[in-house]
C-alpha cells in the first residue's frame, strides 16, 4: 500500500533528479508503522556502489521539506 499517489510520486521523483537524488518506495513498507513508504539517497555513480540512505520512511510532506532543505 502506497502513501503516495502515482501523480505526486512523479513529480517528486522530478525533484529528487533535479538534485541529483534518487527516490523510491520501500517494498516491504508497513502500513501499521504509522509512517510513509519513501526513502531518498544520493545517485550511484557505478551499481556497485552503496550510498548513505539521506530520510526513511517519510511521507510526501516530508520530502518536499527535505528537498528545500538540501538545495
Amino acid at each position: 500500500m502506497a502513501t503516495v499517489d502515482d501523480e505526486e510520486f512523479e513529480f517528486l521523483k522530478r525533484r529528487a533528479d533535479s538534485l541529483n537524488l534518487f527516490i523510491a518506495e520501500h517494498k516491504n513498507f508497513d502500513p501499521c508503522l504509522g509512517n510513509g513508504s519513501l526513502y531518498i539517497m544520493p545517485k550511484r555513480k557505478t551499481p556497485q556502489e552503496r550510498c548513505p540512505t539521506f530520510l526513511k520512511y517519510a511521507t510526501p510532506e516530508q520530502c518536499w521539506e527535505f528537498f528545500e532543505a538540501y538545495k
